[in-house]
């Protein structure tokens, strides 16, 4: 069988994700038959067949080394809609990991 996914690899400003066609036997029963790892070391590229997992690691090699906060929501918390200022990649990446977690 043929699935569709992407390849993901980089670290902090230099992440790619390129669209890719995997079979059965390039993903590892370790996920369920959902990612892939180039020579099976998951500090190469790594394969995904699923968004939200491939989105949650472009995220951690986003913030790779970058050791910050998390940006907070400002407002009172009571009543007040939250907001959040995205103005970095990073901040985005942060976002996407705190919901997705």
């Amino acid at each position: 069988m043929r699935f569709r996914g992407w390849w993901v690899d980089g670290r902090s400003e230099d992440v790619t994700v390129q669209s890719a066609t995997f079979d059965d036997t390039e993903l590892s029963e370790g996920s369920g038959w959902k990612e892939a790892h180039q020579n099976g070391d998951q500090a190469w590229a790594s394969g995904f067949i699923e968004p939200l997992p491939m989105l949650r690691d472009v995220c951690r090699r986003l913030l790779d080394p970058v050791q910050d906060e998390a940006p907070r929501p400002s407002g009172s918390g009571e009543g007040d809609a939250a907001q959040l200022s995205i103005r970095s990649a990073q901040d985005l990446a942060r976002l996407l990991l705190s919901v997705t977690a």
